[in-house]
């Protein structure tokens, strides 16, 4: 794959662009799924705030829930037991099934 054709090396970047993205969705779907069956302290609490399904919530919320999402989200960090409400809001968005 060696070449210096700058049309083969956009080419190259571009596919290894996609893969990478790719990967990151299912990384993230990975860790949706661990957070729904409540076994998010296998996964760092500062990973799993920025994953696609937390993003697409913060996107689609009305502005008055999502100041209420973002108190869910942060009390989940110190109150374990409110995973349950982070994950409600998730399922009523359908961000984990947009991804």
């Amino acid at each position: 794959m060696a070449t210096n054709e700058a049309d083969s090396l956009i080419r190259i970047a571009e596919y290894g662009s996609h893969v990478g993205k790719m990967i990151q969705i299912l990384d993230d779907l990975e860790d949706w799924h661990q957070l729904q069956k409540r076994e998010f302290r296998e996964i760092h609490l500062g990973k799993w705030r920025k994953t696609l399904p937390i993003l697409y919530t913060l996107d689609v919320l009305p502005d008055d829930e999502k100041d209420l999402f973002r108190k869910t989200l942060a009390a989940v960090e110190t109150q374990p037991e409110e995973v349950g409400q982070l994950v409600d809001y998730i399922d009523r968005c359908g961000a984990a099934v947009y991804t």
